[in-house]
Order: C-alpha cells, then sequence, then structure tokens
C-alpha cells in the first residue's frame, strides 16, 4: 500500500479511469438504462403516472380550455387519424388547455398530448395542426419525456433498473412541470419526433414545411411580445 500511495503514476492512472467510466456510465449506460426502463413500465403504472402527471401539470400550468366544441371536435378527428396509424396509439388521449406560456404542445408521460388554446389560435390550418399533433405522438411513442426524467433521477432509475420496483416511477411525475419548462428535448429526441411527423405528413400527402413554418411563426410572435 505505501509502495502504491508513493506512485503518481497509479494516482493519475487511477483518475483517468475513473473519469473515463464516469463519462461512459453518464453518456452511455444512463441514458440506455432510462430507455431500457421506459419501456419496461407496465400499463397499470403508466396509467398512474399519466393521470398523476396530468395532475401535477394542471395544478401548475394550466387553465381550463376555453376553445370551442367544434374546435375540440375538429381537433380530436385529426389526433383520430394519427391514432389510426398504429394500434400502439389507441390509448392515446387528447387533452385542451389554456396557457400563460405562449402557443405550445405537451407529450405527457403515460400518453397524454396537451394542445393549447394559443398553439390551436396561432396555427394557419389543419394541415399544420395535425404536424404538430403528429410531432408529440412521435414523443410519446419515443418515450421521450418519460426517459428524460429517468435521466434526471439516478435513484429511481437505479431502483427501478436493479430490484425492479417500477412502482417507484411514479413519483417522477412531481418533477413533470420543471422538466417541461426548463429541460429542452436532446436533439437527437427532436430528429425522432420530426422524423415520424414527416412520416406521418407523407402519408397523407402534407407537405412537412407546415411544422417549421409554424415553428417559424411562433418564435417571431414570441419575439414581437
Amino acid at each position: 500500500l505505501r509502495r502504491l500511495e508513493g506512485a503518481w503514476q497509479w494516482a493519475v492512472a487511477a483518475i483517468v479511469v475513473t473519469v473515463t467510466f464516469t463519462w461512459l456510465l453518464l453518456t452511455y449506460g444512463v441514458p440506455a438504462g432510462a430507455k431500457y426502463v421506459a419501456f419496461a413500465i407496465p400499463e397499470d403504472i403508466n396509467d398512474v403516472l399519466r393521470s398523476d402527471s396530468l395532475a401535477m401539470l394542471d395544478r401548475v400550468l394550466f387553465d381550463a380550455s376555453e376553445l370551442p366544441d367544434e374546435s375540440k371536435h375538429r381537433l380530436e378527428r385529426l389526433f383520430a387519424e394519427i391514432q389510426e396509424t398504429d394500434n400502439a396509439f389507441s390509448n392515446y388521449e387528447l387533452e385542451f388547455r389554456a396557457s400563460n406560456i405562449g402557443a405550445n404542445a405537451f407529450a405527457v408521460p403515460g400518453g397524454i398530448v396537451i394542445m393549447t388554446d394559443e398553439m390551436v389560435e396561432i396555427a394557419a390550418n389543419d394541415d399544420e395542426l395535425s404536424a404538430v399533433l403528429a410531432h408529440e405522438v412521435g414523443h410519446l411513442y419515443n418515450r421521450h419525456l418519460l426517459r428524460m426524467l429517468l435521466q434526471n433521477s439516478a435513484s429511481a432509475l437505479i431502483i427501478a433498473g436493479l430490484i425492479g420496483d417500477l412502482s417507484s416511477i411514479t413519483s417522477l411525475s412531481a418533477a413533470v412541470p420543471t422538466v417541461l419548462m426548463q429541460t429542452k428535448y436532446s436533439r437527437d429526441f427532436e430528429i425522432e419526433a420530426d422524423a415520424f411527423a414527416f412520416r406521418f405528413l407523407e402519408s397523407k400527402g402534407i407537405n412537412s414545411n407546415v411544422l417549421s413554418e409554424l415553428l417559424q411563426r411562433i418564435e417571431g410572435a414570441s419575439h414581437n411580445d
């Protein structure tokens, strides 16, 4: 031990190994573990996560929607067209909310897409709204927000991954508003959601540019504010 303590080369090597291992774990291990756990969640826990997350968002971010019933029914038809493309989407739900954070839409863990009144108002046509809905369904299908929550909560990820106690994941619903507001999806996640939306738009004969045009309009409106 005395010889090892006096050998600075070994100390440096230990530091390098530790830093390298930590970097590999955070860069590859944690995201891979989060993805595995996110897709292993059973439906009953998924249901609890969905209801708890929505309740938390309603408490913190949203008010009741003021959209007329006609607009809601039109959006529900657009959403149903996306659901029809895959049986995996049959349990997804569309919710409407008013918001003070501007035009936006959200994919809530467990299978909910929230469309804000402000997003509906700024959209020029149904094609743009279909693009937004498809983009959010792409986030749901790939469980992007849940994976982000797991990556940000090492304790929940370790418990779920090592001992199989997936019920601990429901506690992550309390962090949903914070993650949605303060954390952007990674570039890879956005590319996956965009790719899903583009495939859907193409299947409907809709130009994929409608999504970027809407996003540019939203950005311009935020700058004007």
